[in-house]
């Protein structure tokens, strides 16, 4: 069973997660370093709640910028999957948390290639098979989109019910938008 010692991390919060798991979604990095500190090697930073979900996808979720970057800075796995197959980027980008979504690409960038970053903003989630950049067009985050477009992720990839981003966008702007970053981004990968 999992252990920590001096008691900490041990208490349940909402849905099952730890103290670990309500810290990171109030963006709480001091506590989030003093239960990590006293952490059992299985209560780690990648430690999941019933719904596989980390710390770090509540503080993505949450927008929480500052818990997402200490918490990646402590080997958090950005590529970590909850259930269904959302990734922390996935929950950051629906929710039009720019900033965590830079921190999250940022992070696969620095330890990949450019094709593993471009493998990372394409991945998608089991239900309806949508990526970050579908999950954000439908919401209208404007600016999360044009970055992972920049970052490589297809206008062109099918949802389960073979919708594109592009398909999905709620405005006429960003649709012309994405046609011309994606074009801008496919000249420039040929120009590398």
């Amino acid at each position: 069973g999992a252990k920590s010692k001096g008691g900490k991390g041990k208490g349940k919060g909402k849905a099952g997660g730890s103290e670990l798991h309500e810290a990171a979604r109030a963006g709480d990095v001091a506590r989030l370093e003093a239960l990590l500190a006293g952490a059992a090697e299985d209560r780690g930073p990648d430690e999941a709640d019933q719904h596989r979900r980390t710390p770090l996808h509540l503080a993505a979720f949450s927008g929480k910028a500052a818990a997402v970057e200490r918490l990646l800075e402590l080997r958090a796995d950005a590529q970590r999957e909850a259930m269904d197959g959302f990734l922390p980027l996935h929950f950051a980008a629906q929710a039009g948390h720019i900033e965590v979504v830079r921190l999250l690409v940022r992070k696969v960038s620095t330890k990949g290639s450019h094709g593993a970053v471009r493998q990372y903003v394409n991945r998608v989630v089991q239900k309806g098979r949508k990526s970050a950049l579908h999950l954000a067009v439908m919401r209208g985050h404007t600016d999360c989109a044009r970055f992972l477009v920049m970052k490589g992720a297809s206008t062109e990839l099918q949802t389960a019910k073979g919708e594109t981003a592009i398909d999905l966008c709620k405005s006429e702007e960003l649709r012309r938008d994405l046609r011309g970053d994606a074009s801008a981004a496919a000249a420039a990968a040929e120009a590398r």
